[in-house]
Formats: structure tokens, sequence, C-alpha cells
């Protein structure tokens, strides 16, 4: 703060001349301090720096850096406030306008995200990004059907745009347009084969095609190659509870959890497997487990005070 301070203790005699190089002087000495500052992590005292070089003067790199540092400390709407105010300074400047989509887009604010993609497309009509966020932005509205048309416009103008592809693939699977999501699908899988998201969407296009145990190999094989995916244990082991399959189910959940102790989906799954199978005292200690990671889980109802009468109607 002192070094701050320091850099304005100029007096009244100073001449226009010289109070404007004075100026454009502590302006470079805050915004290059900013940026080492930001390169060493130290966000706040970058952000210091950055505000009070724009007191001096607007310049795009500062409101880009200040935006990063402030999205870097989780302040969201201070780096929205200075994408903001970069759009206004630089209103032909396609760049902030996309920053501030993204950022929108993190804080699910899609129709922001939306508009800020609009008015950076009148400036960047051939961004393939701003295309796909767009689509993403649509999704989020419930717009699917401009959603899909925003992910085709950017798979136009970049064909090995994977993302979009894998967004467009999931809008076709929701709109149970089967064939077309397994295009989307093989398309990625030509450009990346070990996608883990595509080849998990792949076997959820088997499951929903009734082929089960074609499904099962594409999860177990994530599951192989990658034993840290949890949507690929997640996806298995709703597979065997489907199927009744428990005793596999509680194997699986128990491969999952020793390689990821707090992966809690995976203990909700193991207690229900272990409710089905009566397995009282198990899925007892799996809630408590459960509340540990989650305090507004009820362990009163772990188990059922019923649970006995309704096994009778179990079929197994």
């Amino acid at each position: 703060m002192s070094f701050l301070k320091s850099l304005f203790g100029s007096t009244d005699k100073e001449t226009a001349d010289e109070k404007q190089k004075n100026e454009e002087r502590n302006f470079d000495i805050l915004k290059y301090d900013g940026i080492r500052a930001h390169n060493v992590y130290r966000f706040d005292y970058a952000i210091q720096c950055f505000v009070k070089a724009l007191e001096i003067h607007k310049d795009a790199e500062v409101y880009e850096h200040l935006s990063n540092c402030y999205t870097r400390v989780g302040r969201l709407e201070k780096a929205q406030q200075a994408l903001t105010e970069w759009t206004k300074f630089e209103p032909n400047n396609a760049r902030p306008l996309s920053f501030l989509a993204n950022l929108a887009f993190i804080q699910e604010d899609y129709q922001l995200t939306y508009d800020a993609c609009k008015q950076a497309l009148s400036l960047d009509p051939e961004n393939p990004f701003l295309y796909y966020l767009m689509g993403r932005a649509c999704n989020g509205l419930s717009n699917n059907p401009e959603a899909t048309e925003q992910l085709s416009k950017a798979i136009e103008l970049q064909e090995n745009y994977t993302d979009a592809y894998l967004s467009r693939a999931h809008l076709f699977y929701e709109e149970n347009d089967i064939p077309k999501a397994k295009k989307d699908v093989e398309k990625i899988l030509s450009y990346d084969p070990e996608n883990e998201d595509a080849i998990i969407l792949q076997g959820d296009i088997l499951l929903k095609e009734g082929k089960l145990e074609e499904a099962q190999t594409t999860y177990q094989h994530i599951i192989d190659s990658n034993p840290f995916n949890r949507d690929a244990y997640i996806r298995l082991g709703s597979l065997y509870q489907g199927q009744k399959e428990w005793d596999k189910a509680i194997q699986l959940y128990n491969d999952a959890i020793e390689v990821l102790p707090e992966f809690v989906n995976a203990f909700i799954e193991r207690r229900k497997c272990k409710e089905a199978t009566g397995d009282v005292e198990g899925a007892k200690a799996d809630a408590e487990i459960i509340k540990k990671f989650t305090p507004t889980f009820d362990v009163g109802d772990a188990v059922p005070a019923d649970y006995l009468q309704q096994k009778q109607n179990i079929p197994f």
C-alpha cells in the first residue's frame, strides 16, 4: 500500500505537460507491477494496482487482467463489472464480449450469455466458439431448436469441434433422435478415440437401444482405462441395479469408493443396494458416512421403518 501511495505525490507547481508525463509513468508502474503480481498469483495486490491504473486512464489489457484476477479470487460480479466497462471502452471489440459471455455462462446467466454472444458475433461472425457458447446458452434457456442450429454453425466453421459435436449429440439424445446422436458420437471418436464423455454417451445410446451387454462393456471400458471417472461408475451401477444384480452393483461401488473415498454418490447408491438385499446394518453404516459428507442427509430415512413389510413384496 505504501508503494501505491508513493506514486501520487505530485505538487501544484507541476506544468500540464509534467503532470501528464507523471500520470503516464504512474500508469505504467501500476499496470506492469500489477501484471507481475498477477503472474505470481498475488491477485489481491494485482487488483489494487489495476484499479488504480484505470483511475488514470482506460486500457484494454488492464481490464482483461483485472477481470481475470477477480475471477481467480471468486469475485465474479466484480469480474463482470470490469468486462462490462471494457465493452463500453471498446464497443467494437468482440474480445471483452466473448469473455463476458463465458463468465455469464459459468454463472448460469444464460440470457446474458446469449445476448453477449449475439453482440460479439455482430463483430466477429466467423468465431466458432461464440456459436458454441450461444448454443449452450440456448440449451440453458430450453430453446433446443436454436441450440442445435447454433452448434451446427460452430461445426460448420470448425469441422473438428468435438465439444460442439458432443453438446449437439446430447441434444439429439434428449430428443430421442438416436441416429443423429450416434452419428455425432462417431464423429467425435473419429477425432478423439478416447473421449470419455463421448464413450459414456455411446453407452447411454446402447442402453436406450436395449443393448445391455454392449452398454455394460462400454461403461466398463471407461472404468478400466480411467478408474477415476465417476460418471462411468454411476452408469454401470444403475445398469446393474436395473437388472437387480445387487451384488455386482455393491462390488462396483466398493471399487469406486476404494479409489475415490469421498465419492458421495457411490455411498448413496451402495446404501440403496444394501437396502434391497436386506442388509439393514450396512445401509445404516453407509447413511452415517453420507451424513458426514452431506449434513442435510436424513439418516433416519436410510432404512424405512416398514422395511420388513416391504421386503415381502420383493420378488426374490
